[in-house]
Formats: structure tokens, sequence, C-alpha cells
């Protein structure tokens, strides 16, 4: 494959990397336009101090397979201007469809046959960005079909769950220091503050807090708009993701009006890796740190270009 640099512009100027397959170099490609998930991240879906490499993982493997695959820094990120944690989700929906628009004139790309890929946030802004534009078809990969509150207060019920489970020394002591309420607490508070708000960024005991991202996601359930998708859709989830609900894939491919399918793939976990253990919220990062160096589960890769390679045509 050749990658080269892509720039464009919506309210700020993007960049990114646009691989290209070497293979049939004088005919125009499908391609795949990859949606990160929430936090600052950059093309490879990388943030500071969680190397996932999902995207640029994602993109060798579709690009192998014939496909052209654009993913580029998020707002305020890596090489992208503007600022972060200003932005809110209609912002990073803007970003996508100027990236879309970028695909779209390209002069290798088959604007016929353009692919929405969401990872996690990014299933939420795949829906919203097809009913701008016009893709051939969506991705849905470990979304969440429901508001980011109702995510959020499902997440941290969980943490208290796992906490009170949780065995050995650090069970006890944790539950010594009442930390399943204090979670409860927290949580209460900051949605209080964030909806309370309206400024674009709040600090929480010194950290900054995106609140005009949060408002926008609290307000909006992609569950409603799934009616309104009449393209094709594949959606993907792993048994072993606690961050969503596994059986939300089967509830994004139910409740959209064109041809769908979905897959609820064994012992995948969040970052599309193969997990032994069980998930657990409370060790999440641990975990995550100890895969970021695995591949990506080969059964959504094949699952994905199976897909692709049907619906292309």
């Amino acid at each position: 494959m050749k990658e080269i640099e892509a720039a464009f512009q919506s309210d700020v100027e993007l960049r990114g990397t646009l691989a290209l397959p070497e293979r049939n170099i004088s005919e125009k490609h499908p391609a795949v336009l990859l949606l990160h998930g929430s936090g600052p991240l950059d093309r490879n879906e990388n943030a500071k101090f969680a190397k996932m490499n999902v995207f640029k993982l994602l993109s060798d493997s579709l690009c192998e397979n014939g496909f052209a695959v654009l993913r580029y820094d998020k707002r305020g990120v890596g090489e992208s201007k503007g600022n972060f944690y200003e932005a809110g989700l209609f912002d990073f929906v803007s970003d996508a469809e100027a990236a879309f628009a970028f695909l779209k004139n390209h002069p290798k790309i088959d604007s016929s046959r353009i692919f929405l890929l969401g990872h996690s946030e990014g299933c939420t802004i795949a829906v919203l960005l097809q009913l701008r534009q016009k893709a051939r078809g969506l991705i849905l990969l470990a979304g969440a079909c429901e508001s980011l509150k109702a995510t959020m207060m499902r997440q941290g019920e969980q943490a208290s769950r796992d906490v009170q489970m949780m065995g050995g020394w650090k069970g006890t002591f944790f539950r010594l220091l009442k930390i399943p309420e204090k979670i409860a607490k927290q949580q209460a508070e900051l949605m209080e503050r964030i909806e309370g708000s309206s400024q674009a960024v709040i600090r929480v005991k010194g950290r900054k807090i995106p609140a005009k991202w949060l408002r926008e996601h609290f307000q909006y359930n992609v569950f409603n708009d799934l009616p309104k998708i009449t393209c094709p859709v594949l959606a993907i989830t792993g048994s072993k993701d606690v961050q969503v609900l596994p059986e939300h894939a089967r509830i994004f491919a139910e409740n959209v009006s064109g041809v769908s399918e979905f897959h609820i793939i064994e012992d995948m976990n969040h970052i599309l890796r193969y997990q032994e253990e069980e998930g657990n919220m409370m060790t999440l990062k641990q975990t995550y740190k100890r895969l970021f160096k695995q591949p990506l589960d080969q059964r959504l890769i094949e699952h994905v270009v199976s897909w692709l390679n049907k619906t292309k045509k």
C-alpha cells in the first residue's frame, strides 16, 4: 500500500493519512472512512497514555484487501488544528463530514463506494453523518445504542458491582473505604455540574471536562435515528466488552431500515482484542495496557472484509 498525507477543512484544518492499495493503481478504489471513539485520539486512535493503534491496524488490513482508508487526527490532536476540549458532538460530526467530502472528491476514490466505520463513539458519529451524507454502508464496532448518559450511569453501576465482588485484600480495602458509594455520588455530582453549566469546558478537581460535548451527548440517543438508516449495516461487538453492552450490536442491526447483520465475537473486548479473563471495570486500564501490543482479533477482520467485499458490488 501507499500512504499519503491528507488535509481538509471543517471549521478548522484537519490532517490525516490516506492509505491506497498498490494493486490496480489505475482504478478508483472503494474506500473506508474511520471514525474515532471518545477522547483526544490521533489518526491511529492513540491517546497520550493509551496506544491502542486500532485504526493503524484496521487501515493496514483493509488496504491489503483492496480498500483505500482515510484516518485523521481529531481536532486539537496531532497535526489537526482547533481545540479538542471545546468541541461538541456535532463539531466532530462536521469534521467527519469534511473527511467524507475529501474522499468523495479524491481522484483515486470511487465516490459511490465509500463506507463509514465507527468504533465506540464513532458509531454514533457514523449514524449522524449518514443522515447528512449517503455512504454505501456503515460498520459499527463496539457501539452503544443509547445516550452517553445512560452508558455512563450503567458503567458506574457496573464498577460498583465489580468492587462488591472483588476478592482478596484489595476488595476488602475498597469496600471498607465505601468506594462503591463514592463512585455513585461523584458521578451524580459530575452530571449535575455538566448539565447545569453552559460553558464548553469546566474544571473538576483541576481536570478539564469537555462539558459541551457531554451535554450534547446526554441529549442525543442514537437509537431514535436508526429507522432513518436505509443503507447496509454491519454491527459487531465483543462478548467481553464491559464498556458497552454486547447485545447492542443486535439492537443496531434490528432497528435500522437497511439490510443488516450483527456478530457478537466471543472473548473480544472493547479495544477489539482477544481477552482471556472476564471483563472488570476496575481493572480495565491494566487489562488494556497489557493487550495494546496484541493484534486485533482476526475474526473481526474476517467479518469486516467479508461484508465489505459483498456490499461493495
